[in-house]
């Protein structure tokens, strides 16, 4: 997941914009499929991949996000990010 993030922002236009729609906790649909090896909350992206926190700095992320908006529905989290390039 930290490689996904980190090659997302790297192809991002500086102020790009990434919209993610996935399963997300606490719906059966984040547990259901077998691939599924990270699980996303509704806090993941703001504490690890935002300004702010950047919790996932040790992990290796490389990038960092501005949280634009947030809708969990039916099960699906959707984001929308903003790439912070200086």
């Amino acid at each position: 997941f930290i490689e996904l993030m980190n090659e997302i922002y790297r192809i991002l236009k500086p102020s790009g914009i990434l919209l993610s729609i996935t399963p997300a906790y606490p719906a059966p649909e984040a547990f259901q499929d077998p691939t599924h090896v990270n699980f996303i909350t509704k806090d993941t992206f703001q504490y690890y991949f935002c300004e702010d926190y950047l919790l996932a700095k040790m992990y290796g992320f490389n990038g960092k996000f501005k949280l634009l908006a947030q809708n969990m529905e039916g099960g699906k989290l959707t984001s929308f990010l903003r790439a912070i390039k200086d």
